[in-house]
C-alpha cells in the first residue's frame, strides 16, 4: 500500500473511498506499487480534475516525497488542502503536519490544530494522537491536559503505540488524570507489546 512518513515519523496510509472516479485512483496506485511513477501521476491527475479526493492525496504524497513528480512541498499543500476539504482524513492529517512544519506553508499551529480536529472527529488516531499533543503543549490551541488525555485515549484504544506510551506517562506524573501507576503501568505495556522501544 502507498506509504509516506510525516511529521514525528509517523507512517501515513493512503486510505481508500468509495468515491466516482476510484477507479483512477485504484488505477494509480497499482501503478505506483509497480513503481510506474509516471503513469501513476497521470490517472491520480485524471482522478484529481474529476474531483477524487484520494487522487488529490496520491498527489500531494507524490509531490510531497518526491517520488514520481518534482518534490514541491506548495504543490503538496495545494492538493492536501483540495482534499481536506472534500473530508479525506489522510490529507487532513498531512496537512496538518505540513502547517506544524512550515513545509510548503508558512508555519501555523492554529490551522495545524484546526485540521488535526477535523481528521480526529472522523476517528484518525494519527490525528488524534497530534491533537492530544497539541492540547498537552498548547501549541495552537489552548493548553488542556484534560482534552489531552481525552484525544491520547482515543488514539491508545485504537492501538497506536506512542498514544498508549503518552496515555500511560499522563496517567504516571497525574497530568489530566489522577496519578495511578497501575494504568500507566497498563498503557505502558500495551505501547511495548507493540513494540515501542520507549516503553
Amino acid at each position: 500500500m502507498f506509504t509516506s512518513r510525516v511529521f514525528v515519523g509517523l507512517p501515513v496510509v493512503l486510505l481508500a473511498s468509495n468515491v466516482c472516479f476510484a477507479g483512477s485512483f485504484e488505477e494509480g496506485t497499482d501503478a505506483y506499487n509497480r513503481g510506474d511513477y509516471e503513469l501513476a501521476r497521470q490517472l491520480y491527475e485524471e482522478g484529481a480534475e474529476n474531483g477524487s479526493a484520494d487522487a488529490m492525496t496520491g498527489l500531494a504524497l507524490m509531490y510531497g516525497s518526491g517520488i514520481g513528480a518534482p518534490q514541491s512541498n506548495r504543490k503538496a499543500v495545494f492538493w492536501y488542502q483540495k482534499a481536506a476539504e472534500k473530508g479525506d482524513m489522510p490529507a487532513q492529517y498531512n496537512l496538518a503536519t505540513m502547517y506544524e512544519r512550515g513545509a510548503g506553508v508558512e508555519k501555523d499551529y492554529k490551522a495545524a490544530a484546526k485540521w488535526y480536529r477535523k481528521a480526529a472527529d472522523q476517528g484518525f488516531d494519527r490525528a488524534q494522537y497530534g491533537l492530544a499533543l497539541s492540547y498537552e503543549i498548547g501549541r495552537g490551541v489552548e493548553q488542556d491536559d484534560v482534552a489531552a488525555v481525552r484525544w491520547y485515549r482515543n488514539a491508545a484504544n485504537q492501538g497506536l503505540p506512542i498514544a498508549q506510551l503518552a496515555l500511560g506517562m499522563m496517567y504516571y506524573l497525574g497530568k489530566g488524570v489522577p496519578a495511578n501507576e497501575t494504568a500507566a503501568a497498563i498503557w505502558f505495556r500495551l505501547a511495548a507489546d507493540q513494540g515501542s522501544p520507549e516503553a
